[in-house]
This record gives structure tokens, C-alpha cells and sequence, in this order.
């Protein structure tokens, strides 16, 4: 009995997310002060992320590098957006809460970060001079896994069951308040406030 095959051009495949999407990653490295390749120092440090669920299915078990550099003086913002950056995965893997947002003077161990399951959003970068767009982080758009606004992203539930208890924060719409817009915050205070004045006892939002 024959067997028919149509033969592959190339048995190689890419290991790296190769569509923008957003995605339920595992952080499987962490390099404080270097790039993703080599020992080549940076202000910063960089992540290995690897892709559990999101919106593009075809990128599954597939890994890319987000560099999250200092924010400088000498920047066009001033560095604010590189420290949005490094705040949003800070919070996105536990070592950051959301009210600490605003106070300095933070020693971290960034090392506690490996392990951890964060939502990020990928897109294509600006054309480079070889004439090719590579994915890079979008904005600061990394959060959370039960942060409300990444409850549309598909995630892996059963990796999901494997995060801390104490990292959980399902449907604690005051845990993630500070990071929401000014005016989202304010229509959250004001029902703190009514709940507070109805019975006497905070009970969250």
C-alpha cells in the first residue's frame, strides 16, 4: 500500500510571535540590564515572553522579547513613557501594586517577575532601514490578567488556575481603580463614598 506525501520547502519554522495581537503571555526570562540577545548592556532590563492564549491562535506556544528601558531626562517626554512601560509590567506581574503608583524609592527584585502571567498587546513597529517592521510593545499596553480591561483578551484558563491566590484580583474593580481613566476613577469614588455613607462599612466597588 502506497503512501502519498507532498514534501514541506523547509522544515524550519518560525519560534517567535510573528503577527500583532494581544496575548496571554508567560514570562519565562527576565535580563535586569540587558537586551534579549547577547550580554549587551542596557538602562533597563528586558523579558522573554511566551504566547498561552490570545487573539491570534497561530502564535500559541510561540516567544517574543519586549526590551523596557529607564526613562531618561534627555527624552522626548522627559522618559514618561518608558516608565509607564515598566510600571504597566510591573503591575501586570505582582511586583507593583496599583496605588503605588506616584512614590519613589521602590527596590525591586525583578527576578520575581519569571514565572509570571501578563496580558501584553504586540504590534508592528516603524519601518527600519532594511526596509522591514518588527512587533514591539504597544504604547504601555501590558496588564494585569484580571485587569477589566484585558477581559476581552482570550486567555488559558487552565494556566490561569496556576497563579497565586494572593495574585488574583477577579473582579476587584477598586484594585485596579488608580489605573483607570480620571474619570472612570472619579464615578468610582463617588460610589465608594455612597456605599460608605449608606451602611458605614467599605466593601469595595
Amino acid at each position: 500500500m502506497g503512501f502519498t506525501f507532498d514534501a514541506p520547502e523547509s522544515l524550519e519554522g518560525s519560534t517567535y510571535v510573528d503577527k500583532p495581537g494581544r496575548f496571554h503571555f508567560l514570562v519565562t526570562d527576565v535580563r535586569e540590564g540587558r537586551l534579549p540577545k547577547g550580554d549587551q548592556g542596557i538602562a533597563g532590563f528586558s523579558v522573554e515572553l511566551e504566547a498561552l492564549a490570545g487573539s491570534e491562535p497561530s502564535q500559541l506556544g510561540k516567544k517574543t522579547n519586549i526590551v523596557l528601558r529607564n526613562g531618561q531626562p534627555g527624552h522626548q517626554d522627559g522618559g514618561a513613557m518608558c516608565r509607564r512601560k515598566q510600571a504597566a509590567f510591573l503591575i501586570a506581574a505582582n511586583l507593583l501594586t496599583p496605588s503605588g503608583l506616584g512614590r519613589s524609592g521602590y527596590d525591586l527584585d525583578l527576578e520575581k517577575a519569571r514565572g509570571a502571567q501578563i496580558i501584553a498587546e504586540l504590534e508592528l513597529g516603524d519601518e527600519q532601514s532594511n526596509g522591514k517592521r518588527y512587533l514591539e510593545l504597544a504604547y504601555a499596553n501590558i496588564y494585569h490578567v484580571d485587569d477589566p480591561r484585558a477581559q476581552p483578551v482570550p486567555k488559558a484558563e487552565e494556566s490561569l488556575g496556576s497563579i497565586p491566590e494572593a495574585f488574583r484580583h477577579v473582579g476587584d474593580e477598586a484594585y485596579f481603580a488608580p489605573l483607570m481613566p480620571k474619570q472612570q476613577q472619579a464615578s468610582a469614588a463617588a460610589a465608594s463614598s455612597a456605599k460608605g455613607s449608606s451602611n458605614g462599612d467599605y466593601e469595595g466597588l
